[in-house]
């Protein structure tokens, strides 16, 4: 059985070879609008904050978002006194206390938040 993983993102944008595709969430009027060769293949991109302003970062696409990625994101969050439901743990889900997690880390690190990116990983494997 295929497990599908949603973050709550605002929008994001994935990079094709002939431009981008834009995949929005429909709970969001945020528009996300760019030419051709603005993106790279196989990248994806999200409306993010920092502080009050609003970046277009490059995130983990949802594809590259695996169970070993989240359980590891899952153990350091943990470790460093971040709440994450058991239940997620257990599953191995991005739910919405991990999710709650990585904006927290984020926010505190004084980093562009609101999805998933490298940026995040690596920060969290350094905190440790």
């Amino acid at each position: 059985m295929k497990t599908l993983f949603f973050l709550p993102l605002f929008l994001i944008a994935c990079g094709t070879s002939s431009g981008l595709s834009i995949q929005e969430n429909t709970s969001t009027e945020q528009v996300f609008i760019a030419g051709q060769g603005n993106s790279l293949p196989g990248k994806c991109y999200l409306k993010m904050k920092k502080g009050t302003e609003t970046l277009f970062t490059e995130v983990i696409c949802h594809s590259k978002v695996t169970k070993r990625l989240i359980n590891e994101i899952q153990a350091d969050l943990v470790r460093l006194a971040y709440h994450i439901d058991a239940v997620e743990i257990e599953k191995t889900t991005l739910g919405t206390t991990t999710t709650e997690a990585i904006k927290s880390f984020q926010q505190n690190n004084n980093m562009a938040y609101g999805g998933l990116d490298w940026a995040t990983v690596n920060r969290l494997k350094k905190q440790l």
